[in-house]
């Protein structure tokens, strides 16, 4: 991506009623680790990458005059020795975020005035999900797809 700025303004151009751009964190504790620039580390796949902080993508956003709502969040707060499954590193690690500091960042951009709707099982319960879907369980219990497999 030579120009990330042409690319968000291309997006924008064909998209209808938003655009989601995910990208890797530069003011995260991951960059240092696996995103500076290092001499003899060439061959790293992120070290290549181009990383961007939040800042960064705020004002590429607004630099392309479209007038939309921005919307964002990020994953992985911790250093990526954090990254694993126990409790202790889920209460760090485990959750989706409106700090800027995750390793990982989604942003929306929505255009218009639409409101988000509401997902039926949030509307109605558990019970009226299964009225309208006999046979059918949701794919969730509300809250972890892990409780549902056991995990």
């Amino acid at each position: 991506m030579p120009d990330p700025a042409a690319a968000l303004a291309e997006a924008f151009r064909v998209a209808s009623r938003g655009v989601l751009v995910g990208f890797l964190n530069r003011i995260s504790p991951y960059y240092p680790t696996h995103g500076v620039p290092m001499p003899g580390l060439r061959g790293s796949l992120l070290r290549q990458a181009r990383w961007f902080s939040v800042p960064s993508m705020y004002g590429l956003v607004r630099g392309t005059g479209v007038s939309c709502s921005v919307t964002m969040r990020s994953v992985l707060h911790g250093p990526a020795c954090t990254w694993r499954e126990s409790r202790l590193f889920d209460m760090l690690n485990g959750w989706i975020s409106l700090s800027p500091f995750g390793a990982y960042v989604a942003m929306r951009m929505d255009f218009g005035r639409r409101m988000p709707v509401t997902p039926l099982m949030l509307r109605t319960g558990k019970a009226a999900v299964s009225r309208l879907a006999p046979g059918r369980q949701a794919a969730t219990d509300g809250f972890s797809c892990r409780r549902k497999h056991g995990e």
